[in-house]
């Protein structure tokens, strides 16, 4: 921790402690403490001398010198504190509620001033974006939420039911309001109610009595479908509305232009699934270490077989869950390139292996490796480019030009349970944008492993569809990259967890973002380095 955080995480404390710390200072240290387990520890740590101090200096007024290394900052060179017995109980508790938060305790129910929304009523696997496990019975407040991985059902105010499958995020504006950020949400409403409203980034849907389900996706793509009864949807910019009925579906692009679409049954998930996953615990997640990864330059012709019989292994990054999962779900990846492709390798550890029974836009979530790349050496790296959620409202040109860049590919790689054959779907820029026909002329395929606990898969696939094909990497250039993996239940449709690895192990205070979200944030992603010639063994 550098000393400018130290500084502003002490000014922070002093200020919560005083009772003078104002809301936007307050989001701004939920943001770092969520983000920060060093911050969290060091937060921690200085509440636990206030109580101290406030403790053995009790009916006293002191001053508390500031620490010689830390720079000048908005508070003076010298905090002045009048201590009492309650204002140490106070501290205390604050710092006994941030000791279980460190250890993955949920959280306790909101407070009379704290208005709560929402209880957790079930979950399967449910995982906030902070690492913690969703719990039963768990509030959920005012303000903004985001769940990382797994299904949640929430019981709000009278009786609606909200099913939340992860990745989502989400905001509770009301006992009758949410705004839908990212991710899929069904509502459903008890007999004889309605008015719920959930707001998207462009379209606003009003409930009249119904079953219904909304989602936005990466590239900005909303919809909404019917299950019962009706909804009111209008699009934020130009009010336009349509009234829905059952078996109705209606997109809003990303430009916020109303259309038809397609009725599909099991677009959304609409009820817990009763099955018991592979493995007994809660959700799964990784601790990144790993910065770059070596793309080998391929000196003989490569057979798509997924033996992977002309790689280097040795050259391979490996990664794994946390334990009690790391020798069960594990990824070793590895990258090769020649003069006209670029080739993907992995082995992935998976209990529930190629199953995938793939949703729009929810490809991945049934199990699969993510493989995203800049092949512009002009960005260089780290990447600048964010999503548009995380843009400032007026970006500048440059780094609106970073976000929209079309050599910035996000690579899906999945194997279809349905067709039984490996498929590729591919997504352009910070915004997500779909190429406007399939992609062609890639080669893909999967072997399950003999003991039925995981998969090898191996791709080709054309620098031509990664636009670059005129000017594709070569040896020497350092590119911008990250890797995800996800897995599934049994039935192949549900996130259980997901893995990201290579990744920026210093990255910029700003944006503040979770690892769930730094497919987002360029500056988040590590770096792909292109070798002149093959790695030895």
């Amino acid at each position: 921790m550098n000393a400018d955080q130290a500084a502003r995480l002490r000014d922070w404390a002093d200020e919560y402690v005083a009772g003078t710390l104002g809301p936007a200072e307050r989001e701004a240290l939920e943001r770092e403490l969520l983000t920060s387990a060093e911050a969290r520890r060091f937060f921690l740590s200085y509440l636990e001398l206030h109580a101290g101090l406030a403790w053995q200096f009790r009916g006293l007024e002191c001053e508390l010198p500031v620490p010689s290394d830390a720079k000048p900052t908005r508070a003076s060179t010298l905090r002045r504190w009048r201590w009492s017995l309650s204002s140490a109980a106070a501290v205390l508790a604050v710092a006994a509620a941030l000791w279980l938060w460190l250890r993955g305790t949920p959280p306790e129910p909101a407070t009379d001033s704290e208005p709560v929304f929402a209880v957790v009523r079930e979950t399967l696997r449910g995982r906030w974006a902070d690492g913690r496990e969703a719990c039963v019975s768990e509030s959920v407040g005012r303000g903004r939420w985001s769940l990382q991985s797994g299904l949640v059902s929430l019981a709000g105010a009278d009786g609606v039911e909200l099913l939340v499958e992860g990745p989502a995020i989400a905001e509770w504006l009301g006992a009758q309001h949410i705004r839908l950020t990212s991710g899929t949400v069904v509502v459903r409403m008890p007999k004889g109610k309605s008015g719920f409203v959930v707001e998207l980034p462009q379209m606003r849907v009003t409930d009249l009595g119904t079953e219904f389900g909304v989602s936005v996706s990466p590239s900005g793509d909303e919809r909404v479908q019917v299950y019962g009864g009706r909804v009111r949807a209008e699009a934020a910019a130009s009010g336009d509305a349509q009234e829905l009925k059952a078996g109705s579906a209606l997109r809003c692009s990303a430009k916020g232009e109303l259309a038809p679409a397609a009725f599909v049954e099991d677009r959304f998930t609409r009820r817990m699934p009763r099955t018991t996953p592979a493995t007994p615990g809660g959700p799964l997640y990784n601790r990144s270490i790993i910065e770059s990864v070596a793309v080998i330059h391929a000196t003989s012709e490569v057979s798509v077989d997924g033996r992977l019989t002309e790689w280097n292994r040795g050259a391979f990054f490996q990664s794994a869950c946390e334990p009690p999962y790391a020798a069960t779900y594990f990824v070793e990846g590895g990258m090769m390139y020649d003069a006209a492709h670029l080739y993907v390798a992995a082995h992935v550890g998976d209990p529930e292996p190629m199953r995938n029974a793939s949703r729009d836009d929810r490809q991945f979530a049934g199990g699969s490796v993510i493989v995203r790349l800049s092949t512009d050496r002009r960005l260089g790296w780290p990447l600048k480019g964010i999503n548009r959620q995380f843009q400032p409202q007026k970006p500048s040109r440059e780094l609106l030009a970073d976000s929209t860049n079309q050599r910035v590919t996000s690579l899906i790689l999945w194997y279809d349970a349905k067709s039984e054959r490996a498929s590729l779907d591919l997504q352009h820029s910070f915004d997500f944008q779909r190429p406007a026909a399939a992609p062609a002329g890639w080669q893909g395929a999967f072997q399950k492993d003999a003991d039925g606990l995981g998969y090898t898969l191996e791709y080709a696939i054309p620098w031509r569809l990664l636009d670059c094909e005129s000017d594709p990497p070569r040896a020497g250039d350092v590119m911008g990259a990250l890797w995800t993996v996800h897995w599934s239940d049994a039935e192949g449709r549900i996130c259980f967890g997901q893995l990201i690895d290579v990744t920026n192990q210093n990255p910029p205070a700003s944006p503040t973002v979770s690892p769930a979200s730094y497919f987002l944030s360029g500056p988040h992603w590590g770096r792909a380095v292109f070798q002149s010639e093959a790695v030895r063994e």
